[in-house]
């Protein structure tokens, strides 16, 4: 077996950031292999290949970050704990996420000792560097918050000068009506006299 290939890991399919893992299957006895690879911009990723021999196989190059067991227990919420705790289920040890450059985790590892975990804590920090508990937004995603909190911030402002516009254009259209008027009472008096 190769140093990079590790057995018996427990994989769980990833998540959008944000969104709670709670309740997702975990499939256990998988075989896992990790690997330097390229991202699409020249970038330095790890691409992983995960296959449990039955009904489990994932692979993905996106890999730009990655949490240790430390991170991934600071990110969960009392609640989970306590969810889990009442539903009889156990936090799984050595766990590791790796996430692609939008915070999204891609997929889940429990490793079952510490050997393997240290392992595989190494083989990322090689490729990849040191683990990260928040992934930064990217710019794009940056801008779309900004342009969601100005909407709410003026949104109520952008109404009200839409009914001052219209209440403007009715005054206008008033005025030239009654400009009208006036020219055409004009008209008529010089054609009496």
């Amino acid at each position: 077996m190769a140093p990079n290939t590790f057995e018996n890991i427990s994989v769980r399919k990833g998540y959008e950031k944000g969104q709670s893992p709670m309740l997702m299957k975990w499939s256990p006895k998988t075989k896992v292999t990790l690997e330097r690879s390229q991202g699409p911009y020249g970038q330095t990723t790890v691409k992983f290949i995960a296959d449990n021999g039955f009904d489990f196989k994932m692979e993905s190059n996106t890999i730009c970050c990655w949490r240790d067991n430390a991170c991934v227990e600071g990110t969960r919420k009392e609640i989970q704990h306590k969810m889990a705790k009442f539903i009889g289920k156990k936090s799984k040890p050595n766990r590791i996420d790796l996430m692609n450059k939008f915070g999204d985790v891609v997929i889940s590892f429990s490793v079952p000792d510490g050997k393997a975990y240290e392992s595989m804590s190494s083989i990322l920090k090689s490729i990849i560097g040191n683990a990260k508990c928040e992934v930064e937004d990217t710019k794009a995603e940056r801008y779309r918050k900004q342009h969601l909190m100005s909407l709410r911030r003026g949104g109520k402002r952008r109404k009200i000068r839409r009914k001052t516009r219209k209440h403007k254009t009715r005054k206008t259209k008033r005025k030239r009506k009654t400009k009208r008027k006036k020219r055409k009472r004009k008209r008529k008096t010089k054609r009496r006299r």
